[in-house]
């Protein structure tokens, strides 16, 4: 026999789980694991349903808003992190290499381009996104 759980959202059978299965179990037919499963294979979610006592496949609820904010927020910090690191690391190149005394022309008039870069980038705040107005990358 096939069983659903409500608590663990999972199948099992009674010839392999045995008295191992969770409490909560309910029998459900062959067919209805069938469908259970195209449907979530087309994208649903298994749920259980309290009224008529069976596990049901409902589309995958659409995000809140409020969720969609917290992806575009880590999303802006990734990005963020990411462009402060190729700032940081071209600055650095370019002023080891006025340190030495070995910059080109371009290299000394990229540095302080590179610098108000990394400046603006440590004003932005990731919490306004997606709404953010990125600072362009200066010419190499």
């Amino acid at each position: 026999m096939r069983y659903f759980s409500p608590s663990t959202r999972g199948f099992y059978l009674s010839e392999i789980h045995g008295s191992s299965m969770p409490s909560d179990v309910v029998e459900i037919s062959d067919d209805d694991y069938q469908t259970l499963l195209t449907r979530q294979a087309a994208g649903h979610i298994i749920q259980f349903d309290t009224l008529s006592g069976k596990p049901v496949a409902v589309p995958i609820p659409e995000p809140s808003a409020d969720e969609l904010a917290k992806v575009a927020i880590a999303t802006a910090g990734q990005e963020l992190q990411a462009r402060r690191l190729v700032a940081t690391s071209r600055i650095a190149e370019l002023m080891y290499a006025d340190e030495l005394g070995i910059a080109t022309d371009v290299e000394k008039n990229a540095l302080p381009e590179w610098k108000r870069y990394l400046v603006l980038l440590s004003r932005i705040d990731t919490t306004t996104a997606p709404d953010i107005d990125w600072p362009k990358l200066p010419k190499k």
